[in-house]
C-alpha cells in the first residue's frame, strides 16, 4: 500500500508538471499518444447527455496491469463515476484482444474530474505501440444514470491521460455539440413599418438547446399571411426556409410590403421540431401619402375689402411621422374667398395663395390629399368693410368763367384707395352717375356745382369731393365814335 500511495503521489507531480503543456508526438519519452474519446459510438458528445465513454489511447512503453496505473483528467464539467461492484461495475479495460476487470480500485480525486485507476490484473498486458480503451459508464447491468455526464457548454475539450511509467502523459481533444432545439428567439426584424413596395429587413432568429447553445443546421420555415396586409419575399412567395448557421442564426430573405396597409405578423418556426412553439414578428404596411395635414393661415383675419390676400401653409406628415414633399393636393374653401394652386416648398409644407372677396365671415379653408384621404383644415376671419375710399379732385375750372351762352369744363380726380372700385360723379342737381377721370361737362351761364365720391368693392362710398365755379356772360366791346373831317 505504501509502495502505491508514494507512486500516485509521484504521478500526480509529474501530471501537474506538465499541465496545460502535454508532451508533443515526437517525444521519444511518451507514454501515453494518440488520445480520442467516443460517446456511445459517436465520435462527438451531445451537450448534457450521459453517454458510454470510451476513451482509447497508445502506450508506445506498453502497459501491465499487475503494477502499472492509469490517470485520467478531464475539464471540470466531467464527472466520473465510481468504480461499482461485480456487474454493475462503471470501469473496464478494453485491449484489442479482449476487455479485463479491474479487480484492483478506482480513486476519485477531489472534484471529481479526476481519476487514478489501478488494474491490479495481471492479464492485462499491452505490448509497446499497443492500444488500450478504458470503458466509463453503463456496462453491464450498471446503473446508465452512473454515466459520464457531457458539459452543457458546447466547444471543444481536452482531456489528459498518463501512466505511472516515467514520462509525463498526452492531451486530446474532444468535442461537445448542441442537444436538440429547444428554442426559437426572434432577435431581428420585428416592428419594421415600410410603405408598399418597400422592404423590410430581413427577419432573424436564433435556434437554442435546453442549456442555451446556439444549435447549427437546422431549418427555419419563415412564412408571412396569405391574404390582408403581408408581404413577399424578395426570393418570391410568402414562404422561405433556411438553415441555422454557426452560431445558430437564420436570417431570412428581404420582405417587399404589400399594397395593402395595416398591421400584421410573419412567423418562423422549426418544422422538424414541432414540439418548439413558433417566434411572431410584428410588421406593418404603411398607407401612402399623408398621415396628417395642419393647415394655418396668416394672417388669421382681413377686412373683406375684394383686394386682400393671405397665405395659408400645409404641413403634410407621412405615416413614418416624417414631412411629406411631393403631392399633388385639393383645396375647398366654404366661404368668399378665392384660394391658388398649392406650391410645394420641397420641405412638407405647401403655399396656398388666397384672395379675399367682400362677404364678411369666418371661411374654412380645407386642404385634402386623394392619395391617403387624410385632410387638414385651417380658418380665415373676414371683417365687414365698412369704410368707403376717399377721392381728390386734382384739376378743376377757374372760379370764374365768361361764356356767351354755355361753357364746355373738365375735371380730373384720383384716389389712392387699394380697394378702389370706381367714381360716382354729379353736376349740379343731376343724379349721381358713375364716370372716370377726367370728366367733361357743358356748363350754362350761372353758377355751377361738381361731385365726385369713391366707392369699393364692398359697394361703401366715400366722402364726396366738390368744385364750384360760374359761368359768365362775356364783355360786351365798346363801341368807338366816328370822327368827322
Amino acid at each position: 500500500m505504501r509502495k502505491l500511495i508514494v507512486a500516485g503521489a509521484l504521478a500526480v507531480a509529474l501530471f501537474a508538471a506538465q499541465a496545460g503543456s502535454p508532451t508533443g508526438p515526437d517525444s521519444a519519452q511518451a507514454v501515453v499518444r494518440d488520445i480520442s474519446v467516443s460517446f456511445g459510438g459517436k465520435a462527438y458528445g451531445v451537450a448534457g447527455e450521459r453517454p458510454r465513454y470510451a476513451i482509447s489511447f497508445r502506450l508506445p512503453q506498453g502497459f501491465y496491469g499487475g503494477n502499472d496505473e492509469i490517470m485520467i483528467e478531464g475539464p471540470p464539467q466531467m464527472q466520473f463515476p465510481p468504480l461499482g461492484n461485480g456487474a454493475n461495475r462503471n470501469y473496464w479495460i478494453s485491449t484489442p484482444t479482449t476487455t479485463y476487470n479491474i479487480l484492483g480500485n478506482v480513486h476519485l480525486q477531489p472534484g471529481g474530474n479526476k481519476i487514478w485507476i489501478e488494474p491490479k490484473n495481471t492479464s492485462i498486458g499491452v505490448p509497446m505501440n499497443g492500444w488500450l480503451e478504458v470503458q466509463i459508464g453503463a456496462i453491464g447491468a450498471s446503473d446508465p444514470t452512473l454515466n459520464m455526464l457531457n458539459p452543457t457548454t458546447a466547444g471543444k475539450y481536452q482531456i489528459s491521460v498518463m501512466t505511472t511509467r516515467d514520462a509525463p502523459g498526452w492531451s486530446g481533444y474532444f468535442d461537445i455539440v448542441a442537444a436538440d432545439p429547444a428554442a426559437l428567439q426572434a432577435t431581428g426584424g420585428s416592428g419594421q413599418r415600410a410603405f408598399a413596395g418597400q422592404e423590410f429587413e430581413p427577419l432573424v432568429v436564433r435556434a437554442r438547446d435546453q442549456y442555451g447553445n446556439a444549435v447549427s443546421g437546422q431549418t427555419v420555415r419563415f412564412a408571412l399571411p396569405e391574404d390582408g396586409p403581408s408581404g413577399e419575399f424578395e426570393t418570391g412567395g410568402r414562404t422561405a426556409e433556411v438553415a441555422t448557421n454557426a452560431e445558430g442564426y437564420a436570417i431570412s430573405p428581404a420582405i417587399l410590403a404589400s399594397e395593402e396597409a395595416g398591421a400584421w405578423q410573419a412567423t418562423a418556426e422549426l418544422p422538424d421540431w414541432p414540439a418548439v412553439g413558433p417566434v411572431a414578428f410584428g410588421l406593418e404596411n404603411l398607407q401612402p401619402g399623408a398621415k396628417r395635414i395642419d393647415v394655418a393661415v396668416d394672417p388669421p383675419s382681413l377686412v373683406a375689402d375684394g383686394v386682400g390676400t393671405a397665405e395659408a401653409t400645409a404641413s403634410l406628415i407621412d405615416a413614418l411621422d416624417e414631412p411629406l414633399a411631393g403631392q399633388e393636393l385639393e383645396v375647398e374653401v366654404d366661404g368668399d374667398v378665392r384660394a391658388g394652386e398649392p406650391v410645394d416648398n420641397g420641405d412638407g409644407t405647401y403655399a396656398i395663395p388666397l384672395a379675399v372677396g367682400t362677404t364678411p365671415g369666418e371661411v374654412t379653408i380645407t386642404v385634402r390629399d386623394p392619395e391617403s384621404g387624410a385632410e387638414g383644415t385651417g380658418t380665415l376671419e373676414l371683417k365687414a368693410d365698412t369704410t368707403g375710399p376717399a377721392v381728390t379732385i386734382t384739376k378743376k375750372p377757374r372760379k370764374r368763367l365768361r361764356a356767351k351762352k354755355a361753357k364746355r369744363v373738365s375735371f380730373r380726380f384720383a384716389s389712392g384707395a387699394p380697394d378702389l372700385a370706381g367714381f360716382e360723379c354729379r353736376f349740379d342737381k343731376k343724379a349721381w352717375r358713375a364716370c372716370t377721370s377726367p370728366a367733361g361737362y357743358r356748363a350754362k351761364r350761372g353758377r355751377h356745382r361738381f361731385a365726385v365720391r369713391a366707392f369699393d368693392h364692398a359697394g361703401n362710398r366715400g366722402p364726396e369731393a366738390t368744385a364750384t365755379f360760374s359761368v359768365k356772360p362775356k364783355r360786351k366791346k365798346a363801341k368807338r365814335a366816328k370822327r368827322k373831317r
